[in-house]
């Protein structure tokens, strides 16, 4: 039992000397605080040299954002050009192999045929 007092004398000893300073900080820091509060003042904007450096950020901001934008829309658009120039290329070739045939096929009909069937 007496063990028992002991360390509840301790406890409360400790319990003292930490907890009581630091509900004092905690008191002064809230009246810091409230004091602060009062004494905010609005923030006047110099209108012409302010208001030019927050547009300039915005659009700093935004030819950023646009640019990359634009490298992101490019790589579909040039992909999509490269496409259509094969698919040009390729109807080309096919158009050259199709007179090249029709130029076969009407030798061969004069040829072909003397008597007239």
């Amino acid at each position: 039992m007496n063990n028992f007092t002991l360390l509840f004398l301790l406890f409360s000893l400790i319990n003292i000397l930490i907890i009581t300073p630091l509900e004092g900080k905690n008191q002064q820091l809230s009246e810091n605080i409230l004091r602060n509060r009062r004494d905010l003042l609005p923030v006047d904007l110099n209108n012409e040299e302010d208001l030019n450096t927050i547009e300039k950020r915005r659009t700093r901001g935004r030819k950023q954002k646009k640019s990359k934008k634009t490298k992101k829309s490019r790589k579909p658009k040039r992909q999509n050009k490269k496409r259509l120039i094969n698919i040009q290329q390729q109807i080309s070739n096919l158009q050259s192999d199709i007179s090249a045939l029709q130029s076969q096929v009407a030798a061969l009909v004069t040829t072909t045929t003397p008597s007239g069937r």
